[in-house]
């Protein structure tokens, strides 16, 4: 069961970021080019790259729920309530959020 919280501040949600490629600098600060590695910091670049496509994948599944969560929050909201929602990344975002929170606030998924 997932139930929003409208009170929570923006600011304190989490955001979901896309994970980075990893640099040489990640394995040696000295180093900016991967081609001035050594062979062991080379295998080491590897083991992290194959780490950040596993975060990667994890994070397209995230996306998707949360794309899927915004578009079920749109078909579950009255439609004369709707035009609160247009360009709301979160559900307690809007300075006229008690116009609409009867609608919204007690939505249990």
């Amino acid at each position: 069961m997932l139930f929003m919280d409208p009170k929570v501040a923006k600011k304190v949600l989490l955001v979901l970021t896309r994970p980075a490629l990893p640099l040489p600098q990640d394995v040696n600060p000295t180093k900016v080019l991967i081609s001035k590695l050594s062979a062991m910091e080379v295998e080491e670049i590897k083991v992290l790259h194959n780490d950040q496509i596993d975060r990667k994948q994890e994070y397209k599944k995230q996306k998707a729920l949360i794309e899927n969560l915004h578009s079920l929050v749109h078909k579950t909201v009255s439609r004369s309530y709707y035009t609160y929602l247009i360009k709301k990344d979160t559900v307690g975002n809007t300075g006229e959020w008690g116009q609409w929170s009867s609608a919204v606030a007690g939505v249990r998924m």
